[in-house]
């Protein structure tokens, strides 16, 4: 009966009512039954709210920057070097269904990335971005923008745009020392390392009981997370149980020292990123597209999207109309560069988005059909 528990979104309930009715609202609570001691308790608020039709019919906006993020709330993914994650919402009378997402360090690079989905007045949805974002900076701020909801223009632009201050994540040498000691349950206990698109790449989850484990990893050049979990949901050491205490360290090799020391009461898990090679800059992302064009735009229904890439990577071509809904895909497998004819012969006229995924990356261009 003691935690303090944690933030709860609202519930909004919409109640259509004609004037001069009378309604009564009551809420439903499950049976609780305290068996810690203390005196839990809840403190609940409602607000009755009135308003009219919407202002607007076209309204997006940027709700939160999760990461990367200084705020405290946030602590717990933060820092990053990889993938932001914004959460957006519909604030306008039509279904959301397609927003070009614009992001970057301020001043820097800009990522474009378009979104598709479905989301209704008042819905809102977390987003993970591609992680092509230009990280050069030991702190600096993040921007979001985010414009042309379903293709069309924004009607209320004051909250489009968003800023985070963030500090880059740790530096890890590319062999390093993972070094965990159990406590006395250490099924309980295991770790992992993944990259940027949440392949894992090292980890341990045969733990025996008060034992001591060094594994000495190689990483390449890149942006990693490093996750230690209890299933239990206590840890590596909690006063309020009889498992002992472990610990968790990632130490270097030569020469020997402490690079990451991990407090034993964690919970659950704690996620430590970090990048290997320097920061994680992500300048060769913003540098892949050697050239992207899309010709001839507005087009009839045919036109040449003309791709050239610095090197090599896996190249994906999607095409949307402006309300998200997918019109085609292909795969060309890896190539350093390609011709390829997007062709809508019986397209209706409007705009349509060309979203290109080379590797980890993506830009996408907006093609105008005309007839």
């Amino acid at each position: 009966g003691w935690c303090p528990g944690d933030l709860v979104y609202p519930d909004v309930k919409d109640i259509n009512v004609v004037p001069g009715s009378t309604h009564i609202l009551s809420a439903e609570m499950e049976n609780y039954v305290n068996s810690a001691g203390g005196s839990p308790n809840y403190e609940i608020q409602s607000y009755l709210i009135e308003y009219g039709a919407p202002s607007f019919n076209l309204d997006a906006s940027v709700e939160e920057i999760l990461a990367p993020s200084d705020k405290f709330y946030f602590s717990r993914f933060n820092p990053i070097c990889g993938k932001p994650l914004i959460r957006i919402r519909n604030n306008g009378n039509s279904p959301l269904n397609s927003l070009i997402i614009e992001y970057g360090v301020k001043d820097g690079p800009v990522s474009s990335y378009l979104w598709t989905g479905n989301l209704m007045m008042m819905e809102w949805a977390e987003i993970e971005l591609p992680a092509n974002v230009n990280w050069i900076a030991t702190e600096g701020i993040f921007s979001v923008t985010v414009k042309s909801p379903n293709g069309g223009e924004d009607e209320y632009s004051f909250n489009n745009a968003m800023e985070s201050a963030f500090t880059a994540p740790l530096e890890f040498p590319e062999a390093f020392v993972v070094n965990v000691r159990s406590n006395s349950v250490g099924a309980e206990t295991s770790w992992h390392i993944e990259d940027t698109d949440g392949n894992q790449v090292a980890g341990r989850d045969d733990f025996e009981n008060n034992t001591e484990y060094k594994d000495t990893i190689q990483l390449g050049w890149g942006c990693y997370r490093f996750v230690l979990e209890d299933s239990d949901k206590d840890g590596l050491g909690w006063w309020a149980n009889n498992d002992g205490t472990g610990f968790a360290r990632i130490r270097r090799v030569t020469p020997s020292g402490i690079i990451k020391n991990i407090a034993p009461d964690f919970g659950t898990n704690v996620i430590v990123a970090f990048s290997v090679g320097g920061l994680i800059g992500m300048e060769d992302a913003a540098n892949l597209f050697d050239e992207i064009s899309l010709f001839p735009n507005p087009s009839e229904g045919s036109s040449t999207l003309s791709i050239s890439l610095s090197k090599a990577e896996e190249i994906s071509i999607a095409v949307y109309t402006s309300n998200g809904q997918l019109v085609s895909k292909q795969d060309f497998g890896k190539r350093k560069s390609l011709d390829h004819t997007i062709s809508l012969p019986g397209a209706a006229a409007g705009l349509y988005f060309i979203r290109v995924n080379a590797g980890t990356f993506s830009k996408t261009e907006r093609l105008q059909i005309i007839r």
